[in-house]
């Protein structure tokens, strides 16, 4: 938790496009009832102003949550590494490039699925919604059990 009393949590993965869309906004809508808690995603390699994977944002509807129509993909800028308490990636990679550029984010930067024995989500671009599904299934999973522990751990103020 920042000085101020909020809790701003960055989601990324690799484009902005799939994964950290779909997670930030199932954390978004998991949270929405804490005041001060901000979620947010970004891309480690995202090309600016793309908009969400259409089969990514179909799976994100078929489980119940919307991704804002004007989201567009950006990449991960100094600015949101500094601003995040907590950030969230989907693999192993994420996390060491993250360390690697922003030596600050070690202590703060972990896996989206590290309650589930530091599960990775695999990228499902260019594949099926099968593995769309599952992709959603891990994020979900992953998201629920960070606010969990977010709750626990008196990060969040109710």
């Amino acid at each position: 938790m920042n000085q101020t009393g909020k809790l701003d949590i960055l989601v990324i993965c690799t484009a902005n496009i799939c994964r950290s869309p779909v997670a930030e906004v199932i954390l978004r809508n998991l949270l929405q009832e804490y005041a001060g808690v901000t979620v947010s995603s970004a891309g480690l390699r995202a090309p600016p102003g793309f908009p969400p994977d259409a089969i990514a944002e179909s799976m994100a509807s078929r489980f119940g949550y919307q991704i804002d129509p004007n989201k567009r993909s950006q990449r991960l800028a100094v600015r949101d590494v500094d601003r995040a308490d907590v950030i969230l990636a989907m693999e192993m990679n994420h996390l060491r490039h993250l360390g690697e550029q922003f030596p600050t984010t070690i202590g703060r930067s972990f896996l989206i699925g590290h309650w589930s024995g530091k599960e990775e989500v695999e990228d499902p671009v260019g594949q099926n919604e099968a593995v769309f599904t599952t992709v959603t299934k891990k994020l979900e999973k992953g998201c629920k059990q960070w606010a969990q522990q977010l709750l626990r751990t008196g990060l969040i103020n109710i």
